[in-house]
């Protein structure tokens, strides 16, 4: 274990998440340690076949920019039917809204026009949304298969 702590200092060095992500990767070394100790490895090669697996240091910035995109797809989740329903309701709202100002008032063209740019508008608006989700989706998917 003091060789995994050694090793994650050097490749941590000069990290500003360090202290964060120390536990993080020490905490799954472990996990593949035993994991390799189970497997019938001794003490020494169970360590080596940890240490090769973290072994270099895209590896292991790649680990962490996961984190990040996990942790960020999970704000992301957090807000997406918030924002879809806003948008939703704003998509039946708003235009009514001009729709019955067109009847009611006379700059009829000017408020048609707004009708049409605020439908429009919310549409890319919702497009946008769900297309960020599908990406988020995408990406975690094609990280998930490339795991060992």
């Amino acid at each position: 274990m003091e060789r995994f702590d050694t090793f994650l200092d050097t490749i941590l060095d000069g990290e500003k998440d360090k202290d964060l992500l120390k536990p993080i990767f020490m905490e799954q070394m472990v996990r593949d340690y035993k994991y390799y100790r189970k497997k019938g490895y001794g003490d020494q090669e169970a360590a080596d076949q940890t240490l090769y697996y973290f072994g270099t240091r895209e590896a292991v910035l790649k680990k962490r920019d996961d984190f990040e995109l996990q942790d960020e797809h999970k704000k992301f989740l957090e807000w997406y039917p918030k924002l879809i329903r806003g948008g939703l309701a704003c998509i039946a709202v708003i235009p009514l809204l001009f729709l019955f100002l067109i009847f009611t008032l006379e700059a009829k063209l000017r408020f048609l026009v707004l009708w049409i740019v605020s439908i429009i508008i919310i549409a890319v608006f919702l497009i946008l949304v769900d297309y960020k989700h599908y990406q988020y989706k995408d990406l975690l998917e094609k990280r998930e298969d490339n795991r060992p």
